[in-house]
C-alpha cells in the first residue's frame, strides 16, 4: 500500500484514514471469534503445571504430525503414535522424524503443504508469506486463517505481559513506509483510529528529526511502544546525549522484536524511557517463540510450539522448533539456525509461576545500522527483499557514508534477475541521496560463527571487525 501512487500523493489525513481502513480489515481477518477462542485457551495453558503442559503439547504434536502425513513429503514418514504412547517412549517415537533446515524446506516447497480444505470454511482460508532470506534461502510459507488468528492471540498475550490492555494506545516504530522516504518535511507518523495506534516511520530518524519524533510520541502518550531495537536505541541514545528522558505519562512497557537486543542497548532504553523492555523472539516460519514475562525472564513460549535444543559450540544450543496449529504447512523439527544460551539448571524459578522453560539469551539477528549522508540511521532493511522471487541470499554492505552496495546470490544456472525492481524497493527506504550499487556474486562471506549477516556497515569501524560475530 505505502508504495502505491494513490497513497504517496494523498494528504497525510487521507493516508491515516487508509491505514485505519487497512487496520480494520486486518482486525476482521485476524481477530473475532477464532482469536477469542485461542486467547481463552492460552489463558489456561500459560498456567498449566509441568505434567499438564507436557500432555497438552503431545496432543498438539500428534495433530501436527497427522497433518504432516497428509503432505507429499510426509506421506513416507511413519504414522504418529497416540499421545499416550508418545508419553511412554517419547524419544524413540519423535526422533523418527527428520530434522529439516532452511535450504531443505526451501527446496521442498509445496511438498510440505497439505491439500486445501473446503473454501467455504473460513478457518481453512490460506495465506502466503515469505521470509526475507537474510539468514539463508528465502522461504515461501503457507498458513490457515485459524493459524493467523492463533498467532494474533499469542502476540496480544505478549503485549499484555508488557503492560498493554485492549483499547490502550500503542505506538509502532517498525519499518512501515508511512511517510515517503524522499520527503523530509514530516510529519513522520500516521494515526490508525481503528487500532488506536500511531505508526512512525523508522526511515527518517536523525538528529534533525529527533525533537519531532519525541514530541509526537509524548503527545500520543501510548501505553505500549512496539519497535525495532535499533530504532528505539537511536531515540534513547540521542535523548541521553542531551541529558533528557522520555516524559510520556501513560507508558507502561516497550516491546522489541526482529533484531537482537544487546544488553547495553537495553540498559540505555530502559533508563531513558523509565519502563522495562519486553523482548520477543520469533520467526516468519512460526515454529517457536521466546518472550519476556512481566518479571523480565526470557521464557520459551511452550504453547506456541515445541522447542528442542541441538548442542553447538561454546556451550550454545541451536533452536529446533515444531509448529502447533498450522495444518496448511506443518513444519516439524525445523532447525532455525538461531543460537540460545540456556540458564543453569539450579537457577531459581521465575516469580511469574509459569511452567515455561527459561533461557539466558537468544543470539539471533545481529545486523548493523546503515548511515545515510543526511544524518539518518536505518536498521532492519530486509523489507527490500520480501517480494523478490528467486533469490538465494543477499547482503547490504556499506563502507562509505556516500554509498551502499547490495550483493545477491541466485541459484546455479538461473537467468538474470530484475535488479531494477530491487533498486526501486531500496530507494523507497533509503531515498535518492545515497549512491547504490547492486551486484550479483557467487557467494556471500559468513562470519566466523558461520552466520550470514543481512547488513554489514563498516563506517567508522576498525578493519577486521566484520567477521567478529
Amino acid at each position: 500500500m505505502y508504495a502505491s501512487a494513490p497513497y504517496r500523493h494523498a494528504p497525510a489525513a487521507l493516508q491515516s484514514a487508509l491505514i485505519g481502513l487497512r487496520g480494520a480489515m486486518r482486525q476482521a481477518m485476524r481477530e473475532g471469534d477464532l482469536c477469542r477462542r485461542h486467547a481463552e485457551e492460552l489463558a489456561r495453558t500459560e498456567r498449566f503445571g509441568q505434567e499438564a503442559l507436557a500432555n497438552w503439547q503431545r496432543e498438539q504434536l500428534h495433530r501436527s504430525w497427522l497433518a504432516l502425513r497428509r503432505t507429499p513429503f510426509g506421506a513416507g514418514l511413519p504414522a504418529p503414535p497416540s499421545p499416550r504412547a508418545l508419553a511412554k517412549d517419547w524419544a524413540a517415537a519423535w526422533q523418527a522424524l527428520p530434522i529439516l533446515d532452511r535450504p531443505q524446506v526451501a527446496k521442498l516447497g509445496t511438498a510440505l503443504c497439505t491439500p486445501a480444505g473446503p473454501w467455504w470454511q473460513s478457518a481453512n482460508w490460506r495465506f502466503g508469506s515469505q521470509t526475507s532470506g537474510s539468514s539463508g534461502a528465502p522461504l515461501r510459507l503457507v498458513g490457515t486463517r485459524d493459524s493467523v488468528s492463533r498467532e494474533q492471540a499469542l502476540v496480544r498475550r505478549q503485549m499484555q505481559w508488557a503492560g498493554w490492555r485492549p483499547s490502550d494506545r500503542r505506538a509502532w516504530l517498525r519499518g512501515d513506509l508511512v511517510h515517503p522516504v524522499d520527503r523530509l518535511d514530516g510529519p513522520f507518523w500516521r494515526d490508525s483510529a481503528s487500532e488506536r495506534m500511531r505508526y512512525f516511520s523508522s526511515y527518517h530518524l536523525s538528529d534533525a528529526t529527533l525533537e519531532a519524533y519525541v514530541r509526537a510520541l509524548q503527545d500520543w502518550d501510548p501505553v505500549l511502544i512496539q519497535a525495532y531495537p535499533s530504532s528505539l536505541a537511536l531515540l534513547a541514545q540521542a535523548l541521553r546525549a542531551r541529558g533528557r528522558s522520555y516524559e510520556g505519562r501513560g507508558l507502561r512497557g516497550l516491546m522489541t522484536s526482529s533484531e537482537t537486543l544487546g544488553e547495553g542497548e537495553r540498559a540505555v532504553i530502559e533508563q531513558v524511557f523509565g519502563v522495562r523492555v519486553s523482548d520477543w523472539y520469533g520467526q516468519t516460519e512460526r515454529v517457536a517463540a521466546i518472550g519476556q514475562c512481566e518479571h523480565g525472564s526470557l521464557h520459551v513460549i511452550e504453547d506456541y510450539g515445541f522447542v528442542e535444543w541441538l548442542p553447538r559450540e561454546d556451550g550454545l544450543f541451536e533452536l529446533v522448533g515444531s509448529a502447533f496449529g498450522n495444518e496448511a504447512m506443518p513444519l516439524l523439527r525445523y532447525a532455525t539456525g538461531d543460537l540460545v544460551e540456556l540458564l543453569p539448571e539450579e537457577a531459581p524459578p521465575c516469580p511469574c509461576g509459569r511452567a515455561f522453560r527459561r533461557v539466558r539469551r537468544v543470539l539471533g539477528r545481529q545486523d548493523d545500522v546503515v548511515h545515510l549522508p543526511d544524518g539518518r540511521r536505518i536498521g532492519r532493511l530486509d523489507g527490500i527483499f520480501k517480494d523478490l522471487q528467486g533469490l538465494l541470499e543477499w547482503q547490504i554492505r556499506q563502507e562509505r557514508v556516500e554509498e551502499i552496495e547490495i550483493l545477491y546470490v541466485l541459484p546455479d544456472g538461473a537467468a538474470d534477475f530484475d535488479e531494477a525492481r530491487m533498486e526501486r524497493a531500496a530507494r523507497e527506504r533509503l531515498g535518492a541521496g545515497i549512491g547504490l550499487r547492486i551486484r550479483r556474486v557467487p557467494r556471500i562471506q559468513r562470519t566466523r560463527a558461520g552466520k550470514l549477516r543481512g547488513v554489514v556497515c563498516l563506517v567508522g569501524k576498525a578493519a577486521g571487525a566484520e567477521g567478529a560475530r
